[in-house]
């Protein structure tokens, strides 16, 4: 915008710049305590880990000092390494990056973890960058001949330091061998727990073996200095509890280092939810779903079991449930029917037993009036892995619509629990509302995701946006506007639309106008304000209603069959009927009627078992039941925004040949199947509907066995 003097000022001139937000990642390395001058230069090894793969082969600057000059150096082995004081940075990762970083302490080590305790550090990159710095402490070394004691804790683990619940708490079980060959069956103390602050005496080991708690441990006192030990942890597998870090087995002298200290977690996930400034409103509920990524679908995780925490100050502390049932955890949490739960700033979700290999994605809902500044719109994707907490943080702010910029934000919402087809684009087109203001032809957008942007250019105001994008059109003339979103996919309903307008120079919402539900909506755009408007989408996958024909063989209509549905169990597919894990399916009717048909409404893609449990009268009862495949096909045309998506489903079904049906619209498709029954070969004691079909067959084998006896008879006497 030119900058013009007036006649009677000077020209004054104010460039404004905003505060460099880089996002570096920066590894820091230093001791607590007093440590020996012959053990400062420490050389430490860590792995690093960024977007989940190693490291290797990437730039860092490393500092020798607080005041040093960087120098560049690259990645070996996927390790780098670093001394006490010592610095390295990462430059410009990326926000929502994730990275871990891993402190290999050898067995060996006169140094142990002070902080972080776990010894390791697995988040996201944020806006503002990410650091972390490793603190050891120096095991101090008794002289020869001394006595030391050999203390043995137990911990269990969360991320950052949060407070463990009691629930979460084990028994595990322990061996020491004293020396390392033979059991201990020495005393010792116990502490911690509910014992005693003096500690419990216990005057004999029983065969090295002991039991401690989280939050206890033992002291094995006034051991010879050098005396060699060996502690293991004995695994239970069938508990949950998995290693947070070292390993199982610990060896050293009571002297060197006579501390070992063994940290179990249940917990395998970490999402967080922060906001870009905390200046804004904390008590908005933000929705995310967890879900299990497989064959390259979403399917949510009901009921996965997570502690909710407000980490907004330091350590953090627990959110108890509002309402607890009988026999229910006061802390325990879980994901609802769809994988989903809810987040406010500041909040934390830490999720525990999740199954180790479990390829994962949480993935945030919009919101409307916020946007979402990290991840991009996909979520964050990975694999559980035992011992290892893997953390997620989504950030948020308030949406701002500068001064005479129009926006629109595609919101989607699932209503089950697979997700839709990633890349579904959904269409727009911007208009003028009134004749005063100029025709929309070819203008340029931003459209905008998480920390993702993609340039684009409307044809004749037609436009597409994706999950919760926002483009963003900052070349327009004041006037009023017209949104319509057109051409709404197969599977999604229009859910919620709006319009807000928004203050240039405040950050929340400054009125804000819902409207019903429509695919169209109008606003108008000056040069004082801007102008945003939201669609909001709820998502089913592909669905069909299916039509039982229930048929003699000879095409009879049969009514009075009774039917029961089964759903393969997920992963049990290749199975047959005896062998699959199977769910029924409740149906609001089981018997064929009005003609011989059978209606099943809004079948999900998947494998069933239609069962016959009662024949039409006259008519046999299947051995086997009707397998029936319904799978859904989604192809793509084309690349980026004029992508077509196209979504099918086909229906197999034994003594059916298979149809395909396009889906289109938002009504469900109906595919008919028929199901033929056999005739009873058996002579009825009375009438009826149908006894011809069974008497003459009857009279056919009477005639012939008569037949049989007069050839035998003939055959008799020739042989006279």
């Amino acid at each position: 915008m030119p900058v013009r003097a007036s006649e009677s000022s000077v020209p004054r001139i104010v460039f404004e710049n905003e505060v460099k937000r880089s996002t570096d990642l920066t590894i820091r390395k230093s001791f607590a305590g007093d440590v020996p001058e012959a053990e400062q230069d420490e050389v430490f090894t860590f792995t690093v880990q960024i977007g989940g793969q190693p490291a290797d082969g990437r730039e860092y600057k490393f500092y020798a000092s607080e005041d040093a000059e960087p120098v560049t150096r690259t990645v070996t082995g996927g390790t780098i390494e670093l001394q006490a004081g010592q610095r390295a940075v990462f430059e410009y990762l990326g926000t929502g990056t994730s990275y871990l970083v891993r402190e290999e302490l050898p067995q060996d080590s006169k140094f142990e973890c002070a902080s972080p305790s776990s010894g390791y550090v697995s988040d996201d990159m944020t806006s503002s960058g990410a650091s972390v710095e490793f603190v050891n402490r120096y095991a101090d070394n008794p002289e020869e001949g001394s006595k030391a004691n050999l203390k043995i804790e137990k911990e269990i683990y969360l991320p950052e330091d949060l407070p463990v619940p009691e629930e979460e708490n084990g028994v595990f079980r322990f061996q020491l061998n004293i020396p390392p060959t033979a059991p201990y069956t020495g005393s010792y103390r116990i502490y911690g727990g509910g014992e005693p602050a003096e500690g419990r005496l216990v005057d004999q080991m029983t065969d090295g073996s002991f039991t401690l708690k989280g939050g206890q441990w033992i002291v094995v006192p006034e051991l010879p200095a050098e005396s060699e030990y060996k502690v293991t942890e004995l695994a239970d597998e069938e508990s949950g509890w998995s290693l947070a870090a070292g390993t199982a087995v610990r060896r050293g002298t009571a002297g060197s280092s006579g501390n070992q200290t063994f940290l179990n977690t249940r917990a395998s996930l970490m999402v967080k939810k922060q906001m870009e400034s905390l200046d804004t409103e904390l008590e908005q509920d933000f929705t995310f779903v967890l879900s299990e990524a497989e064959d390259g679908t979403l399917t949510g995780i009901a009921g996965a079991e997570y502690y909710l925490y407000d980490i907004s100050d330091a350590p953090g502390v627990f959110l108890r449930k509002e309402e607890v049932k009988a026999g229910e955890s006061e802390y325990l949490r879980r994901t609802d029917g769809l994988g989903r739960f809810t987040l406010q700033a500041g909040q934390a979700a830490v999720f525990v037993n999740l199954s180790d290999g479990l390829s994962y994605n949480v993935s945030e809902q919009g919101v409307d009036g916020y946007e979402l500044t990290s991840p991009g719109p996909d979520g964050y994707s990975g694999t559980i892995e035992a011992g290892l907490v893997k953390g997620h943080t989504f950030t948020n702010q308030p949406k701002t619509v500068s001064a005479g910029t129009l926006s629109v934000t595609k919101l989607l919402e699932n209503t089950e629990a697979e997700s839709p087809a990633a890349g579904q684009p959904f269409t727009f087109r911007l208009s003028a509302a009134d004749d005063n203001t100029p025709a929309v032809g070819r203008i340029s957008y931003t459209a905008v995701a998480g920390n993702k942007t993609r340039p684009g250019y409307t044809e004749n105001g037609v436009f597409q946006l994706y999950a919760n994008e926002t483009a963003y059109f900052e070349s327009l003339n004041p006037g009023s506007y017209r949104v319509e979103e057109m051409d709404l996919p197969s599977g999604f309903r229009l859910a919620g639309s709006g319009v807000i307008s928004t203050a240039p120079a405040k950050k929340m919402r400054e009125t804000a106008q819902t409207t019903s539900v429509e695919t169209a909506l109008t606003g108008s755009l000056t040069m004082d304000t801007g102008l945003a408007f939201t669609f909001k989408n709820e998502c089913t996958p592909g669905k069909l209603n299916l039509k039982i024909a229930k048929t003699s063989n000879s095409g009879a209509a049969l009514d009075g069959a009774e039917f029961r549905l089964w759903m393969v169990n997920k992963g049990e597919e290749t199975k047959d009927w005896a062998e699959a894990g199977k769910t029924e399916v409740a149906l609001a009717g089981h018997t064929t009627a009005d003609g011989g048909f059978l209606s099943i409404p809004s079948l999900i893609p998947g494998t069933y078992y239609l069962e016959e449990t009662m024949a039409p009268a006259g008519y046999q009862l299947p051995t086997e039941p009707v397998k029936i495949v319904i799978a859904e096909q989604i192809t793509a045309e084309g690349e980026g925004p004029d992508a077509a998506v196209k979504r099918s489903l086909t229906v197999t079904a034994d003594g059916n040949d298979p149809q395909t049906i396009e889906l289109s619209g938002n009504e469900l498709p109906t595919v008919m199947i028929t199901v033929k029954n056999d005739m009873l070969y058996a002579l009825p004691s009375t009438g009826g509907t149908g006894t011809d079909s069974y008497r003459f067959p009857g009279i056919s084998l009477m005639l012939a066995a008569y037949g049989m006896y007069l050839y035998a008879g003939r055959r008799r006497q020739g042989r006279r």
